[in-house]
């Protein structure tokens, strides 16, 4: 009854009759009959797609259709008649093989002496299976490390892998050939999040260095996100756009504090409780502490308005869970089904935590 008492806003809704008589049916219908059409303001849905960067501050007067610009975060989507890319980060290539409630586009996979071995020992069986492998740089490399890293790469060149993610700008000199015009030849450098981008100059940035593609920082909100978007179709307008792809990193259980501090209270894989209940642990590598939370990291709530936003491509990380856990817990978040997992959303809403 209190839906008939007010105006309309929306633009549909369910009524159930189902357990009612004929005649309760019969007179439910006739209000929803008698009930005129909601009238939306054509100005004020203007101004709603204009805040979520879907459409121009201005309009042209010509009818010709809108040709997609590379760099405003729709040239891939209006081009393939797709949605975002779906990324999945592993810690083994078993992961990859699972059944995800997406197409894995491309499966990114950490450097490290253990991975590189496995994945050129059995490249054949990748090469049939059809993967499509993203070599991620640690957002720390240490100074003693580097040899490592610069002999890694160029090995895995010599074997055909050509796509890779940094973790830090200054990496792009590891990528350097003095026996070539360009650095990067036909290298495809991606950013990780840790790159650290929340506004279009660093995005700019990004693309006069070569990179294909950045993450966006994980401490970045929505209202942000709208800003981007809208300036960069504004540039886009203007000629100025950027030909880099967007990414956004959706799942996982990123790194919440790091330390290079050596301290002896700073033990690996120990649990403590924040003074608001909040479990985490300590995990101890070589270059570095990390501190991370018991519970994941999640934006997959938001993963419909985040095209509309600019995103190219998204990134899935269960590198840090068990590959079945974590793939059910997705599957419960996208779905809204079966047994969801406590996750926080960082940032996202804009409360700075």
């Amino acid at each position: 009854r209190y839906l008939f008492q007010r105006p309309s806003h929306g633009l549909l809704f369910r009524v159930d009759v189902s357990g009612r008589t004929e005649k309760q049916r019969s007179a439910v219908l006739s209000k929803i009959n008698a009930t005129p059409a909601p009238t939306l303001s054509q100005e004020r849905v203007r101004r709603q797609l204009i805040d979520l960067g879907v459409e121009l501050p201005s309009q042209s007067k010509s009818k010709a259709p809108a040709r997609p610009v590379q760099g405003d975060g729709s040239a891939y989507r209006q081009t393939s008649g797709r949605g975002p890319q779906w990324w999945l980060k592993v810690a083994s290539l078993e992961g990859a093989h699972l059944r995800w409630p997406f197409k894995v586009s491309r499966v990114v996979l950490d450097l490290t002496p253990a991975n590189m071995e496995r994945a050129l020992r059995t490249r054949s069986r990748q090469d049939k299976r059809g993967l499509s492998l993203v070599w991620a740089l640690p957002p720390l490399v240490r100074e003693g490390d580097l040899p490592w890293f610069v002999g890694a790469i160029e090995e895995l060149r010599r074997q055909g892998a050509n796509t890779f993610q940094i973790g830090h700008i200054g990496q792009m000199a590891l990528f350097a050939d003095p026996g070539r015009d360009t650095a990067l030849g036909d290298v495809k450098i991606y950013g990780d999040y840790s790159c650290n981008v929340l506004n279009t100059p660093a995005l700019r940035q990004y693309a006069q260095a070569g990179l294909c593609g950045v993450q966006l920082s994980l401490e970045i909100e929505r209202a942000t996100l709208q800003q981007m978007q809208a300036h960069r179709m504004q540039a886009a307008q203007r000629g100025e756009s950027a030909d880099l792809q967007v990414g956004m990193y959706l799942y996982g259980h990123p790194p919440l504090f790091s330390a290079r501090l050596d301290a002896p209270h700073f033990q690996g894989q120990r649990s403590f409780v924040s003074g608001r209940g909040e479990r985490y642990s300590l995990e101890r590598r070589p270059e570095a502490i990390y501190a991370y939370s018991h519970s994941a990291y999640s934006l997959l709530a938001h993963v419909q308005e985040l095209p509309r936003l600019g995103i190219d491509y998204y990134v899935v990380d269960i590198s840090r869970g068990g590959d079945r856990r974590e793939s059910a817990a997705v599957s419960a978040l996208l779905n809204g089904r079966g047994e969801l997992p406590e996750v926080f959303a960082g940032n996202y809403a804009g409360a700075l935590l």
